[in-house]
C-alpha cells in the first residue's frame, strides 16, 4: 500500500487510520490492526503519521516495513521504545486541499480580497491572468503599486495576502483566477481605530450577522462593501443594505475600539 498525503487533515479520518493500521499490521508477523494506534498530524508541508505497535518487533524493523508500506524512502524520522510499544513517526510530504477563487474585475476600481493563499502571491502573479495596461493601479490600506507598460508592477505593494482587502484600477475588465489553500478558521485580524480594509475570508457567501468578524462593537460601527453599508445597533446587531459577505470581495470595517477581532467558522 503507497500512501500519498494530500488533501486536508480531515481526510484522515476514523476509516483511513484505521486503513494505514491495516496496512502496517499486514507487515507485521503476529500483530493486527486493533493492535495499533494511529495518529495523523498536519504541519505546513508535511503530515506526520505516527504507528504505534505492541513491541513484538523491533524499531528497527519497523522503521523498515513502514518505508515499504507507505512507499517512501525516507519514512521514520524517529522511532522510540517504551512501555511494551514501538512507535515510529512517518512524515510524508502533504499538499492541502486547494481551492479556487474566481473574481470578475470591473473598468475602474473593483475592491477584492483572497480567502486562498496562492503558491505565488506577488502582485505580478495574482493579476498574471488579467489584461494589465500602463497605469493600471492596486493598493493596499499602507501601500500601492502602479503598472508601467514593457516593466511591469512597481511600488511598495509587492505581495498580496489573506489578510486585508485591496483596491484594484484597471483598464480593461476581467475575471481574476486564483487557486492555492483555504484560508484557516478562525482567524484573527487587529482593527485600530477608525477604518480598516479587511477581507472575506469564508469560501461561499456568509451573512453579515454571523460573518462579521467577532468583535465588542459599539453603536454606530459600520461595515461597508463597495456599494452597500451596514450600521451596527447595541441589543440589535447590523442593520443595511449589505446582509451577505461576498468570497472575493473586500470590505471597509469602522470601529469606534481597538483590538482584535476573529473570523470565526460558520
Amino acid at each position: 500500500m503507497v500512501i500519498t498525503a494530500t488533501g486536508s487533515l480531515s481526510d484522515y479520518d476514523d476509516d483511513k487510520k484505521a486503513e494505514i493500521a491495516a496496512a502496517v499490521a499486514a507487515t507485521l508477523p503476529g500483530v493486527s490492526a486493533s493492535d495499533i494506534s494511529v495518529l495523523v498530524v498536519a504541519g505546513s508541508v508535511v503530515i506526520t503519521i505516527e504507528v504505534a505497535v505492541p513491541a513484538a518487533t523491533t524499531a528497527e524493523a519497523v522503521r523498515g516495513r513502514l518505508a515499504t508500506s507507505l512507499g517512501t524512502t525516507s519514512a521514520a524520522t524517529s522511532t522510540l521504545h517504551s512501555a511494551g510499544v514501538t512507535v515510529a513517526e512517518v512524515a510524508l510530504p502533504w499538499k492541502p486541499s486547494a481551492a479556487s477563487l474566481s473574481v470578475d474585475m470591473s473598468v475602474g476600481w473593483t475592491w477584492i480580497s483572497l480567502n486562498v493563499q496562492p503558491v505565488d502571491g506577488s502582485i505580478s502573479a495574482v493579476f498574471g491572468g488579467l489584461s494589465i495596461s500602463g497605469g493600471d493601479y492596486v493598493k493596499s490600506q499602507s501601500s500601492f503599486s502602479e503598472y508601467y507598460s514593457g516593466y511591469g508592477f512597481f511600488g511598495g505593494l509587492a505581495t498580496l495576502t489573506t489578510d486585508q482587502m485591496y483596491q484594484a484600477k484597471l483598464a480593461t475588465s476581467g475575471t481574476l483566477v486564483l487557486e492555492g489553500v483555504p484560508v484557516a478558521l478562525p482567524k484573527i485580524l487587529f482593527l485600530s481605530v477608525g477604518w480598516s480594509w479587511v477581507p472575506c475570508p469564508y469560501q461561499s457567501p456568509v451573512p453579515l450577522a454571523s460573518g462579521a468578524p467577532s468583535f465588542s462593537y459599539a453603536q454606530g460601527d459600520q461595515f461597508k462593501s463597495q456599494s452597500q453599508f451596514a450600521e451596527f445597533y447595541v441589543g440589535y446587531g447590523w442593520f443595511g443594505t449589505l446582509v451577505t459577505l461576498q468570497p472575493g470581495r473586500g470590505y471597509k470595517l469602522r470601529v469606534a475600539g481597538s483590538g482584535s477581532a476573529t473570523y470565526l467558522s460558520v
